[in-house]
């Protein structure tokens, strides 16, 4: 099962470094719809890691896979500006789920 992040340089970059190897980065709409459409092309993809201000660009979409398709399993982590309370409880699953420690600021292990 593969992980795949959407994201910017540095949240990217992050996830690189813990071998994460399907990496988009994005910016606008069409960036962030694109991965998402390779991300779905891809039969073997089990967890899309969405950063929170690109996902809400897309709700519509997201909203949609996650209707109609159990995997991938898109996930949201916050941005630099932080998350909430919502938010905080899913990075903890998804950081048992891959088995590392997400921080806001940085990654742990």
């Amino acid at each position: 099962m593969k992980v795949a992040v959407i994201g910017d340089v540095d949240v990217t970059s992050g996830f690189g470094l813990i071998g994460v190897h399907s990496r988009f980065i994005a910016k606008r709409k069409n960036e962030v719809e694109a991965a998402l459409s390779a991300c779905l092309d891809d039969p073997d993809m089990g967890v899309v890691i969405v950063l929170a201000p690109l996902a809400d660009m897309v709700r519509d979409s997201i909203t949609r896979i996650q209707a109609t398709r159990v995997y991938p399993l898109i996930v949201e982590i916050p941005g630099k500006a932080g998350h909430t309370l919502e938010e905080a409880a899913i990075t903890r699953l998804l950081g048992k789920a891959i088995g590392i420690s997400l921080q806001s600021g940085g990654l742990q292990q």
